[in-house]
């Protein structure tokens, strides 16, 4: 007997993002988003039933720039939910991020970079240790780590989940 199964399907997604830039240049960002529109059916070898369908995933995010002393100093407080049929997820947290050099007041030659550090707690799950650089607002690396205070910390052996991320910032045409 074959296992292996082959499958295509279309699937569609769609999203809006509202963004705000004041006039200390701290940007403010709520969206939402909807995943698995059609609802397919998917097959899997635990369940090959005509009611095992791909369901909708829905997710909510904001998060703001709030400037502390002037335009080189913010803290971003954010906040993340994810709903797919039963499941949740929610993030909430706060990030600082700091302006590293300067900027150019006439040329552009000079642009600034920033350093970012914070903390997120994903509910009932893990508190998230985030570093990021962004270099003259072009790139970003950053990296992060999840620590696990759920109920699953003695299966996990108290281990959490190391991440790098590398983020280009920019038009792509």
């Amino acid at each position: 007997k074959n296992i292996y199964t082959k499958s295509t399907y279309f699937d569609i997604g769609a999203g809006i993002l509202w963004r705000h830039e004041g006039k200390n240049n701290n940007i403010s960002d709520i969206g939402i988003s909807i995943f698995n529109v059609t609802q397919n059916w998917q097959a899997t070898l635990a369940n090959t039933s005509n009611d095992d369908y791909r369901r909708y995933r829905t997710i909510l995010h904001a998060k703001t720039e709030i400037p502390i002393s002037d335009e080189s100093n913010y803290i971003i407080p954010s906040f993340y939910y994810s709903q797919q049929s039963n499941s949740n997820e929610i993030i909430i947290g706060a990030i600082y991020k700091t302006q590293i050099g300067l900027n150019s007041s006439y040329t552009g030659y000079y642009t600034s970079s920033f350093l970012y550090g914070g903390l997120l707690y994903r509910y009932k799950d893990a508190v998230i240790v985030i570093l990021k650089y962004e270099w003259q607002k072009n790139y970003q690396l950053g990296v992060s780590y999840d620590i696990n205070v759920s109920k699953l910390m003695s299966a996990s052996k108290n281990q959490g989940g190391f991440e790098i991320a590398f983020t280009w910032i920019g038009d792509f045409f």
